[in-house]
């Protein structure tokens, strides 16, 4: 099966900074709360690719898949008051080759991948090439009905620069309704926190590295149980630690003439570890659903509240059919709970997150009612959110919005 896909998207965003804290006007009010600037963000991507996926041998879960991509990618940033503009432009093109196995006693993939990447920091930066190549694989085994062991690898050079990321997980069942699970893996960043993404701004004098950046390091540990007796009752619970060493680091490092500088830098070690658990229950036309997970995030030996620590969301539903079965109906109540943290502000000139210095925003919860109508072949969802109307902060300095009404509706011709 051969397939030529292409792809172009354009979005314009409105932006404004967030809100103003020092100016003398409602915070939470959308009408008078006065905003940092008025700019705009314009995004353009556009993705081609060139796919094969085929059988060569007689087990047709066997499969071999080769692609060819090409992608470019362009942001620019403007703000009105002060005529700044930001423009940044990259494009990668590379190969992609994967082989699937299955068989009676497990299932297992390997391939590479090679890619050659442009970037353009900005329009006054000269651009630069880099290319990178990896080699990766994984194994899982079925050993009977009771261990399920699984192995990864991925070989990566780039800029001259190889690293191995590898890990393992298993799970074993320990009874006819309850499991083990666990898992560990050591990796190079990750896409949320990493040195490639700030490291096509490595130019701009607006964000100053403190000495030579390192790639990080993660090591991630998890661990935890499954009960399930039977499709009315599901517990579950986990344990999890990632620790980074070489983590990278975005704080404000002083006002410039427009904009805030950002200093990065890496510092010896940062952790995060904590535990996770949800339970559902399902009794007569009754639903509920939890979910609470608790994170402590260090540097070094200082405590960092840059998430919540706690948060717990759940939901209560009654659900029953009317009209002969005519009408599938969901009526229920959701909230969610987050503790007070210090939060990390959106810069969008540079496009990152940095460290908030500014006001702490406080704990808060919320509680929504909903309502999910099944009705021949259409779903109506019925949503008034933010029901008491609270008023809070996730990322600073961006109030979020007060009570909603939403009405969606998903309609699927099958005929």
């Amino acid at each position: 099966n051969i397939s030529l896909m292409e792809f172009y998207t354009k979005t314009i965003n409105g932006m404004n900074g967030g809100v103003d804290l020092s100016a003398l006007t409602p915070v939470f009010d959308n009408v008078s709360a006065t905003v940092k600037d008025t700019a705009s963000e314009r995004v353009k991507r556009h993705d081609l690719t060139l796919s094969m996926i085929g059988r060569l041998f007689e087990d047709s879960l066997s499969t071999t898949q080769l692609s060819l991509y090409y992608s470019s990618l362009e942001n620019e940033y403007n703000e009105e008051s002060t005529a700044f503009q930001n423009l940044r432009a990259s494009f990668f093109r590379g190969i992609r080759f994967s082989q699937f196995f299955d068989g009676s006693v497990g299932s297992a993939f390997l391939g590479f991948d090679i890619q050659e990447i442009h970037i353009d920091s900005s329009r006054y930066v000269p651009g630069r090439n880099e290319t990178m190549s990896a080699f990766f694989g994984k194994l899982r085994m079925r050993l009977g009905n009771l261990l399920t062991p699984s192995f990864f690898a991925r070989f990566e050079n780039r800029r001259s620069k190889p690293f191995l990321s590898y890990g393992s997980d298993v799970e074993m069942k320990l009874g006819p309704s309850v499991s083990f699970f666990a898992g560990f893996s050591v990796s190079g960043p990750v896409e949320s926190n990493a040195a490639e993404p700030i490291e096509p701004f490595s130019s701009d004098s607006s964000i100053l590295q403190l000495g030579t950046l390192s790639r990080e390091k993660h090591t991630f540990l998890e661990g935890g149980l499954r009960f399930s007796p039977d499709e009315s009752f599901s517990l579950s619970i986990t344990g999890f630690q990632r620790i980074t060493k070489d983590a990278l680091v975005y704080r404000f490092s002083g006002p410039a003439p427009n904009y805030p500088n950002v200093s990065v830098f890496n510092i010896p070690e940062s952790r995060s570890e904590g535990i996770a658990g949800s339970a559902s229950l399902r009794w007569g036309n009754l639903e509920a659903y939890g979910v609470l997970t608790y994170l402590r995030y260090t540097e070094g030996d200082t405590v960092k509240t840059l998430i919540p620590q706690v948060v717990l969301s759940g939901e209560l539903a009654y659900r029953d059919k009317f009209f002969n079965d005519a009408l599938d109906a969901r009526v229920g109540v959701r909230s969610k709970f987050m503790s007070q943290h210090r939060g990390k502000e959106y810069v969008p000139r540079q496009g990152l997150f940095v460290e908030n210095v500014r006001t702490q925003p406080g704990q808060f919860s919320t509680m929504d009612l909903f309502a999910i109508l099944h009705i021949g072949d259409a779903f109506i969802s019925v949503t008034w959110e933010n029901l008491l109307n609270a008023n809070y902060f996730i990322t600073p300095v961006y109030p979020m919005p007060g009570r909603n009404f939403k009405l969606g509706v998903n309609w699927v011709f099958v005929d």
